[in-house]
């Protein structure tokens, strides 16, 4: 069970990485959409639960001034100086984000699996570990 445990593990870690990638992705991708709300997309970033706009409303509460709207404005504005996209690179970058609401979803089932597999050790019956026990078998035959 160790083993299994240690694989998991790692799995999980795996899986925290790519969601850190996409919530890149999905910041890219919003930046590339700001001030192109024609095209219907939502402008909104979100990450599991939680929306770009409740983080902004949480640090406000905490002592900000102005509101999420001002400042998903500035923040945007901020990024876009630094980062001096043209529309050119800005019309790839939504393209290339077309779908990366989904991928998060699939990637968090994948994360919450994981969760309860190492949260809840009886979901390891034995049937797993005697698949493990023959694949690590085979596996040092081979060294």
């Amino acid at each position: 069970k160790e083993l299994i445990t240690s694989i998991l593990s790692q799995q999980k870690e795996q899986v925290q990485n790519v969601m850190d990638c996409q919530l890149e992705n999905m910041v890219l991708g919003w930046i590339a959409r700001q001030g192109n709300d024609s095209d219907g997309n939502d402008n909104t970033i979100s990450v599991g639960d939680v929306s770009m706009d409740k983080v902004i409303d949480e640090k406000m509460e905490n002592g900000g001034d102005s509101d999420s709207g001002d400042t998903l404005d500035s923040l945007a504005a901020e990024l876009n100086s630094v980062l001096k996209l043209t529309p050119d690179q800005k019309k790839q970058l939504a393209k290339a984000t077309e779908g990366v609401e989904e991928e998060r979803k699939a990637i968090e089932v994948v994360d919450t699996s994981l969760s309860a597999l190492l949260s809840n050790p009886w979901l390891m019956n034995n049937g797993i570990e005697e698949c493990m026990n023959q694949f690590t078998s085979i596996t040092e035959e081979r060294k």
